[in-house]
């Protein structure tokens, strides 16, 4: 999943252009891991319609690990808030 996030940053986001640039922090808190990613200064972003690669990649990933994945579409650049239980990770 970051792999396709990293790909779509560096095509058509943040890392498309000199002056973006990507904050990725990852945390675990109580029982679950967090990946919150924020893509910053680069294109407006516009969100697609269309169900690529990456859309079956989340929603697998929703599926097998009971993940919940929250994605804003922001001027600056795309946010994803990524929350997998941990003990998904674990089996």
């Amino acid at each position: 999943m970051l792999h396709e996030l990293a790909t779509n940053a560096a095509k058509y986001g943040s890392l498309s252009v000199p002056e973006g640039c990507l904050d990725v922090r990852v945390w675990s808190e109580q029982d679950q891991v967090n990946v919150d990613w924020h893509e910053k200064n680069g294109p407006e972003p516009s969100p697609s319609d269309k169900g690529g690669f990456g859309s079956r990649l989340e929603r697998g990933l929703v599926s097998a690990l009971g993940a919940e994945i929250q994605r804003e579409w922001q001027p600056a650049g795309l946010s994803v808030l990524l929350q997998i239980p941990l003990a998904n990770l674990r089996s």
